[in-house]
């Protein structure tokens, strides 16, 4: 069988790192990257031995791919979207899907309409705990869902950071709204949300938000996130992250740590918490989470599966995300 050849558009954190594990990879072959700051592109493509182009048009002229994984920046989505559908491409999708509904559902019909495979990353459906939390419930081990808290904070250096681009519904919230719904098996039907600001004002941003997702099987999720954690010392970026989720049924209940501390560092200059789950470097490789994700992606094209995650079901994550982010400017509660 033969590897997928893959192009990596967006040579930032994730497209970086995302690049590396395809090149790893025996279900691959990393053939392109390509970033509209060609130096940047540039010195990605040198690291692994790839050519390197300044856009995904100049990509899918000049070098021999069959998808492409696309980590730009979220509202930018469409129109790289757009340009590997028409080509006849498999995508997969940096999470989130796209920042509005309306986003979503061109992106969802542009795929459709090529026939090309698309999916999106949305790496908790890959993290063991989730897997071993939806087992639980799949077996009925916890009965009929009654309620599920869900929480994700992390450091301000991300708020300073992303605060500008992006809202924490888009940053944070969808990893576990998509979650809620893979476990509730139900859509939301209300949502309500409040947001407070007092640390990021000037960017226009809620340093945290509290929603309140009411779903149409009954079922009752509260899902809490803010960017806005302590800077720790010296820090230029923050792997601090706190998060979790408890979902309580009829017959049981089942709790996720979800903190991700396996080792802890510490410095006079700092503190530190090396990945250990998601692409933690091991004798020169980069296994995990991130790395398990791509995979089925790739098998996906070569075995023609349905990806985990589908453009449907990341455009649900998208509809509650962008309720909770209206409800938030309007203080109202938002029907779906």
């Amino acid at each position: 069988m033969q590897p997928v050849r893959i192009g990596v558009v967006g040579a930032g954190v994730m497209g970086g790192l995302f690049a590396g594990i395809f090149r790893e990879s025996p279900l691959a072959e990393l053939t392109a990257v390509a970033d509209l700051d060609r130096g940047r592109a540039e010195s990605l493509a040198a690291r692994l031995g790839v050519s390197a182009f300044a856009d995904l048009a100049g990509m899918i002229e000049g070098a021999a791919v069959d998808a492409v994984a696309i980590c730009t920046p979220e509202h930018l989505h469409v129109e790289p979207v757009r340009a590997a559908a028409a080509a006849g491409k498999h995508i997969f999708l940096e999470k989130p899907l796209a920042t509005t509904v309306e986003d979503g559902e061109r992106i969802l019909a542009l795929t459709r309409a090529a026939g090309v495979k698309l999916m999106v990353g949305h790496c908790l459906r890959f993290d063991p705990r989730f897997v071993q939390g939806y087992e639980t419930i799949r077996r009925g081990d916890l009965g009929e869902i009654i309620h599920i808290r869900a929480w994700r904070e992390t450091s301000i250096v991300n708020g300073q950071m992303y605060g500008a681009r992006t809202r924490l519904p888009y940053y944070l919230g969808v990893h576990d709204i998509d979650i809620l719904h893979w476990y509730i098996g139900s859509g939301v039907e209300r949502v309500y949300a409040e947001g407070a600001r007092k640390l990021l004002t000037r960017l226009g941003v809620d340093d945290a938000v509290f929603a309140v997702l009411k779903f149409r099987n009954g079922a009752l999720a509260t899902l809490e996130n803010s960017w806005v954690l302590p800077q720790t010392q010296n820090q230029l970026r923050s792997n601090t992250l706190d998060k979790g989720m408890e979902v309580v049924g009829t017959k049981g209940m089942v709790s996720i740590q979800a903190h991700n501390i396996g080792i802890v560092v510490q410095t006079e200059a700092d503190l530190a918490y090396p990945d250990v789950l998601f692409s933690p470097p091991v004798q020169g490789r980069t296994p995990g989470i991130y790395q398990e994700e791509l995979a089925h992606f790739l098998r996906c094209i070569l075995e023609d599966r349905e990806p985990a995650v589908s453009g449907e079901a990341a455009l649900q994550a998208v509809r509650v995300a962008c309720a909770i982010d209206q409800s938030c400017a309007t203080a109202v509660p938002v029907l779906l």
